[in-house]
């Protein structure tokens, strides 16, 4: 029962904190972004959403929030490659 519990705070905190982030991302001009800082909070997202998948029951806010994480991670790992004066 605790474990379930955990992983449903786990969940929340998760949701809770990447979905501010990303708001305070894209609030933030591009040349100013610190993709490394973007890239190791998408990576830790990544691995608290692949714990959820594991230890909660099926439902639908895990699989959304997996996509969004991969989507960001995809945006993270392209951005690394543009020059940051354009």
């Amino acid at each position: 029962v605790i474990a379930d519990i955990k992983l449903r705070m786990l969940l929340w905190d998760t949701l809770d904190t990447w979905y501010k982030t990303v708001v305070d991302w894209y609030a933030v001009p591009f040349e100013e972004l610190d993709v490394e800082e973007m890239n190791t909070f998408t990576t830790k997202n990544v691995k608290n959403v692949a714990n959820l998948e594991k230890g909660l029951p099926k439902n639908k806010i895990v699989p959304m929030l997996k996509e969004d994480i991969a989507t960001m991670k995809d945006k993270v790992k392209n951005s690394a490659s543009i020059p940051k004066e354009y």
